[in-house]
């Protein structure tokens, strides 16, 4: 979300002034900025600096309309953000503004309501757009109001799952194959869905982990593995009925990832890793570069495995069998998280907001900015030719190529931990903490 600059707002200010009557007519005012939003700028529009404004005549306690644009690939100036806004001299004349506000908004039905020290926020559920009214002001006298919408996601917005059937436990992580998704969570929780909207749970018996945490699922050779705590693992062709693979080779030691790729499944966990052709049947690689340090996830692209995990750890392999560590995977002893694949190179997350890219899984380049800051990030998937990455508290970001990344804003995962992300169906299913899901559309 963008807000007017500080220089703006003071000249903004300088023209309005007053002690403005509030108007008691902002529903049509309202929808009319809603309804700008994703379409081209009016002609009518007038711009100046960054901004783009319905009239330039502004009349003292008089609200007005302004957008934020963005080029879209036709390089039309397409609407991200509109305001309406009005400045005060009186702080209860701008109380009544926001007061009146926040009236509106409630009989236009935004569900969510949140305050903060700096203003009143509306967020609606539908997860595609989000409604703002903030407010300013020093010493008793108000500097502006504002009554803001905008897009949470740019051209595509996440929406919700009424019910992952997790309950309050944690999403893990998800895969899609057989044209379904699968999810998989902590107390042997997990659940499938054809379109990832709608989801029907899976029993802890019927899922064969019982009170384990299941912590990953892949899909490959038309069968679904599911792997976590206590050495536990699963195997699935339709997602619904899990057989256990009664001899697993870790143990009782944690499952962390899996994946498939080179007519092999690769599982990684806490200590070591195993292989299998049909996912019931498993090897131990006998030995593992990592040592005694967990490795926590791994990706194929094709033709290797790329393996990652903690203390910026990181190995490569052909086979699934025989592997060699990588010398410098750029995350020095920050762990990495997560891996995916996708336009042609392998792109690792973790800790600290660090990022790296790779063509072949064995020389590596720093992303320069993540747009994470130092907050971790916890899972990456590739889908409909774009990177997704999410991180510590819902923050999210997206790429086409894997360096050059966009933050999105977000209030589906606010301060909710994602750990799990897949790709299937024509959308993104991702889900987390508190049993929270949400998908998002091509």
């Amino acid at each position: 979300m963008k807000k007017l600059s500080f220089v703006l707002l003071l000249w903004l200010s300088a023209l309005c002034l007053v002690f403005g009557q509030v108007s008691s007519a902002k529903r049509a005012l309202f929808r009319e900025a809603l309804n700008l939003l994703d379409k081209r700028v009016p002609t009518s529009y007038k711009q100046s600096g960054d901004y783009y404004w319905k009239s330039l005549d502004f009349v003292d306690g008089k609200e007005w309309i302004g957008v934020v644009v963005e080029l879209n690939e036709k390089n039309e100036k397409i609407v991200t953000s509109a305001m309406i806004m009005c400045t005060f001299t009186n702080f209860n004349a701008q109380s009544r503004w926001v007061n009146e506000s926040i009236s509106t908004l409630e009989a236009d039905k935004w569900d969510e309501f949140l305050e903060d020290e700096d203003g009143w926020y509306y967020f609606n559920e539908k997860g595609d757009r989000a409604a703002l009214v903030a407010y300013d002001y020093n010493d008793g006298y108000a500097a502006y109001v504002t009554f803001m919408v905008y897009e949470l996601y740019g051209d595509s917005a996440w929406t919700s799952v009424s019910d992952s059937k997790f309950g309050n436990d944690c999403i893990n992580s998800i895969a899609y194959g057989n044209n379904r998704f699968v999810a998989v969570g902590d107390n042997g929780k997990m659940a499938t869905s054809t379109d990832g909207t709608s989801w029907t749970a899976i029993s802890s018996t019927n899922s064969r982990f019982g009170s384990y945490d299941i912590q990953a699922v892949a899909f490959g050779n038309g069968r679904f593995v599911a792997v976590g705590t206590g050495g536990k693992m699963a195997t699935s062709t339709n997602g619904t009925s899990w057989t256990a693979v009664s001899n697993s080779p870790f143990g009782d030691s944690d499952i962390y990832g899996i994946a498939y790729g080179g007519d092999k499944f690769v599982a990684v966990g806490y200590y070591g890793m195993a292989y299998s052709t049909n996912g019931t049947s498993w090897t131990a690689v006998s030995n593992s570069p990592f040592g005694d340090n967990p490795i926590f996830a791994i990706a194929h692209n094709g033709s290797r495995f790329v393996a990652v995990g903690y203390n910026g750890k990181m190995a490569t392999s052909t086979n699934g069998t025989a592997w060699t560590a990588v010398s410098n995977s750029q995350f020095s002893t920050s762990s990495i998280y997560s891996i995916a694949y996708g336009n042609g190179r392998f792109v690792a997350v973790g800790s600290q907001g660090k990022m790296a890219t790779s063509t072949n899984g064995t020389s590596w380049s720093r992303v320069s900015d993540s747009k994470f800051g130092n907050s971790d990030i916890n899972v990456i998937a590739y889908g409909a030719n774009r990177f997704v990455a999410i991180g510590a508290g819902g923050k999210m970001a997206t790429s086409t190529d894997g360096t050059n990344w966009t933050a999105l804003s977000n209030s589906i995962f606010s301060n909710i931990e994602v750990y799990g992300i897949a790709y299937g169906n024509n959308k993104f299913v991702a889900g987390g903490e508190y049993g929270r899901m949400a998908y998002l559309p091509d």
